[in-house]
């Protein structure tokens, strides 16, 4: 039997918090419904569509869980038809240009015919894969993939070897203008509605719990793998947001290591007495 595994909501920031509870919400479609057709494929609801499930105890949860997430939404989610929305659309668009330019310059480069050269496209391509493509998710996961993508090429010593500085420098400016007009549609958002951000989280949280609680409990009670979708969907965005966040936190610590390391030596290297060398 599968289950939901644990995830640690307390180390969401709240635009990856939101993007989460987002996420769950619009996975709610792959629980068992109540009017489905066997062997016939669930149709994605609309927005305002409220799904009747198999079981009563957990439509309860599902229909506590929909509240608090619309409660977030109302409380948190900037005004979607603002001039900062649509230029964030642009921002977005811009980088992934960039990253669409950067692969397709670095597929052509791996056969060129200087083998160093070549071995280092080959490198930097890998780096781009193993980070992921940022034209999927919501656009905290883009900014992420990005981000996380920028810090491996910043330390990728073959990268002017392979003439990935101006494609570095485009995605980089790109990501840039992005990241600061996300900062800007959080602070233009509707400010009679900050002081109910804490309750609406806290209550966001709560009915994921709930949720997550009562789904496990009804596979291990009755046994069964009808859930199984669901399951796997959410276990595969928690490992995925578990390893961001254990790559990001790594590279935190690696960067504050590099900060006082010199502090650290100038500390423990040995003092001449009175200020004077000894001399030999």
């Amino acid at each position: 039997m599968k289950k939901i595994v644990r995830f640690n909501l307390k180390t969401q920031p709240h635009d990856a918090l939101f993007d989460f509870i987002l996420f769950v919400h619009k996975s709610l479609i792959y629980l068992p419904q109540a009017e489905t057709t066997p062997g016939q494929p669930e149709v994605q609801r609309a927005e305002s569509d409220k799904i009747y499930l198999k079981s009563e105890r957990l439509q309860r949860v599902v229909d506590k869980f929909e509240s608090a997430f619309q409660w977030f939404d109302d409380a948190y989610m900037p005004d979607r038809r603002s001039p900062v929305t649509k230029a964030l659309g642009v921002a977005e668009r811009n980088q992934h240009k960039a990253w669409v330019g950067m692969s397709r310059y670095l597929r052509s480069m791996i056969d060129h015919p200087v083998a160093e050269v070549a071995a280092a496209a080959r490198a930097a391509r890998e780096l781009l894969e193993k980070n992921g493509n940022p034209r999927h998710g919501s656009q905290g996961k883009k900014s992420t993939i990005v981000y996380s993508l920028l810090q491996d090429l910043e330390t990728f010593a073959s990268r002017e070897k392979v003439g990935l500085d101006p494609w570095y420098e485009w995605l980089k400016a790109a990501h840039e203008a992005f990241k600061q007009l996300m900062h800007k549609r959080a602070c233009v958002k509707d400010r009679t509605k900050i002081g109910e951000t804490p309750a609406a989280v806290a209550a966001a949280k709560k009915a994921y719990r709930e949720l997550v609680n009562v789904v496990n409990s009804i596979v291990v009670v009755e046994e069964t793998d009808d859930y199984d979708t669901f399951i796997n969907i959410l276990n595969g965005e928690i490992e995925e947001r578990t390893t961001i966040a254990k790559r990001q936190a790594t590279r935190r610590k690696n960067a504050k290591l590099k900060t006082n390391a010199p502090e650290a030596a100038e500390a423990t290297a040995p003092r001449a007495q009175g200020g004077k060398t000894k001399e030999k």
